[in-house]
């Protein structure tokens, strides 16, 4: 008896062997055309909305579908709207900078409106919402530039190339705005994380937040997450004290590392008050 019962087992164990497939099957590596493909997209895209690492869509809301001849209308409209508002932002911000007295000194001197301890204590204010509508409507002219050239490449280029090279059909839904209306976001935390541009963000949470947030977090949880905030916040004024420094002069007060990381300390504040009080900062309402 106990002999037939081995010999069963065995019987059993054989066939539940022959039957095992491998749970990873063996894949082809990727062709040239795929790797250069590939490569191609992370270095056009670099907010990798096609990629595991995108922000999530509830930060940068994906595209409308739509054909292409009506992407590129759109898209031609929206850059002979941003370049009329960048004009016209400018014809305001340049002199302004120009003037020894600032914004106003243009507003009193050059456009005539009467002197007043009013207009002088608001003049400035009125520069940076010029300032903001300049770097809004200046970076959404050039993503439309971008975006209306790489449609004439990938269409180029399913012409031309061989069928391994070709890119695949131009897909309007990877190519939301670049800005989700900042104007609408009524607090720090919405309008840094979800209005503006995410270009850069990527970028500023693995050279920046991420390892601070390491180097504080045996601190706490919440020392981890300010450091993380204050490192992508720094890593943000690096670059633009760099891109000042290409046009100007070196800045030793630091002026715009201080209004990136006051940004910050804005945001930490918001959420102090939402946690004492159960509401998120809405502004007025």
């Amino acid at each position: 008896m106990q002999t037939k019962q081995l010999s069963s087992t065995r019987t059993l164990l054989d066939d539940s062997h022959n039957k095992v497939t491998p749970k990873n099957p063996v894949r082809n590596p990727p062709s040239l055309g795929e790797l250069v493909k590939f490569v191609t997209a992370l270095l056009l895209s670099p907010r990798g909305l096609q990629c595991t690492w995108s922000p999530p869509e509830h930060v940068v809301p994906l595209g409308k579908q739509m054909s292409i001849l009506e992407f590129v209308g759109k898209t031609v409209m929206h850059a002979f709207a941003m370049h009329a508002l960048f004009l016209s932002v400018c014809a305001f911000a340049v002199p302004s900078c120009q003037n020894p007295r600032g914004a106003y000194g243009f507003l009193t001197e050059e456009v005539g409106l009467p002197a007043s301890n009013f207009l002088e204590v608001v003049a400035p204010y009125v520069l940076t919402l010029v300032f903001g509508g300049a770097a809004y409507s200046g970076f959404s002219l050039l993503a439309d530039l971008f975006n209306l050239a790489e449609v004439g490449v990938y269409w180029l280029a399913r012409k031309v190339l061989p069928e391994d090279f070709k890119p695949q059909r131009f897909n309007p839904v990877w190519y939301p705005s670049l800005f989700s209306e900042p104007w609408k976001r009524d607090n720090l935390t919405d309008f840094w994380s979800k209005g503006w541009h995410a270009a850069f963000r990527h970028d500023f949470v693995f050279c920046g937040a991420l390892p601070i947030h390491k180097l504080l977090r045996p601190f706490g949880p919440m020392a981890g997450k300010i450091g993380g905030l204050a490192g992508a916040m720094l890593c943000s004024a690096a670059m633009h004290e760099i891109s000042l420094v290409a046009v100007t002069k070196v800045d030793w007060k630091f002026s715009t590392t201080k209004m990136f990381l006051g940004q910050g300390l804005g945001i930490v504040l918001e959420t102090v008050f939402k946690r004492l009080t159960g509401r998120k900062v809405r502004g007025l309402e």
